[in-house]
């Protein structure tokens, strides 16, 4: 009886072991986390393969006005996986409130690739000028 005891034992021991080291083998890497945000476009964006993160720029689509990506270098280094706009807190949804609109990339492969970006009045195609440009220049390491 007493050798069927330590048996249980020692299997009730290594079954919490497993348990604890199982729970530690878990990613901790950003999960549930916000992704790198980058506001200032004049330093290049470093990031690392498989990299999900955000370029941010200030905007005001409530008066038609709006950021499009407008070129980009060839390559597979990054991903545009999409864009949102968010109004400024205090301006809410009312015209001429301003806001952010984000655009989240995937870093797909090293190498580098440059996103160019054009702020466009309401109604007015890229090759008929543009207000504003802004260029991100991308390394994925």
């Amino acid at each position: 009886m007493r050798r069927r005891r330590l048996g249980v034992a020692a299997c009730a021991v290594a079954l919490t072991l497993v348990a604890a080291v199982s729970a530690g083998c878990g990613s901790d890497d950003d999960e549930g986390s916000d992704p790198p945000v980058f506001t200032d476009l004049s330093e290049p964006i470093e990031v690392e393969d498989g990299d999900i993160f955000e370029i941010v720029l200030d905007a005001n689509p409530t008066t038609g006005y709006h950021w499009e990506v407008s070129s980009s270098t060839s390559g597979d280094a990054v991903i545009l996986e999409g864009s949102d706009y968010e109004p400024d807190d205090d301006s809410g949804e009312l015209a001429g409130g301003g806001g952010k609109e984000t655009f989240t990339f995937r870093a797909e492969n090293p190498g580098e690739m440059t996103f160019d970006f054009e702020y466009l009045p309401p109604g007015r195609p890229v090759d008929r000028g543009t207000v504003e440009t802004e260029s991100a220049k991308i390394s994925v390491r």
